[in-house]
């Protein structure tokens, strides 16, 4: 019995343009990935703030060089 490889005919030889890819990745891109992405947004501007916050329990002085930081990182 001998096993015959599948035929190449349909390889793509030619890659799509950049272009396509890009607008057929944007059309994948659905409402679960916007709100993964605001939620992950909104959980870093949470975070960031309230441990300003337990960084002002420490000391003020801590808090204000913190605040440098935290207002880089969500402007």
């Amino acid at each position: 019995m001998t096993v015959q490889a599948p035929a190449l005919g349909d390889v793509q030889t030619v890659r799509p343009d950049s272009g396509a890819r890009a607008l057929a990745w944007l059309r994948g891109i659905g409402v679960r990935q916007v709100r993964l992405a605001c939620g992950l947004i909104m959980f870093a501007y949470v975070f960031s703030h309230f441990f300003n916050h337990a960084l002002g329990n420490i000391s003020y002085d801590v808090m204000q060089r913190w605040l440098w930081y935290h207002i880089c990182i969500t402007s």
